[in-house]
């Protein structure tokens, strides 16, 4: 519960600073960070489709679970890492 609560200390943060982030299109991090970030949020599209038509009481093992028994984990970590260097912001990262 400790580290649950002190996570958020620093995820709403960072979320906060994330929305306020100036994006430059003509900065090399621009293009860099934009194909990991789409990558994220497409697989995290995928990963709740998948989800979404699996049988109750069956473990789900297609799509990105077949590599990954925790997908939304990776999928969110691919999105605001590419977020992070898209903005150019190390803190973010």
């Amino acid at each position: 519960m400790l580290v649950s609560f002190l996570s958020k200390i620093i995820y709403i943060p960072a979320l906060l600073h994330s929305i306020f982030l100036p994006l430059k299109s003509e900065d090399i991090w621009f293009y860099i960070g934009l194909p990991i970030a789409l990558l994220g949020l497409i697989g995290s599209i995928i990963v709740v489709a998948d989800w979404a038509i699996a049988k109750i009481g069956e473990p789900i093992m297609r799509g990105i679970y077949r590599y990954s028994r925790h997908p939304m984990y990776v999928t969110g970590f691919l999105t605001l890492f590419g977020v992070g260097i898209l903005s150019a912001s190390w803190v973010f990262i």
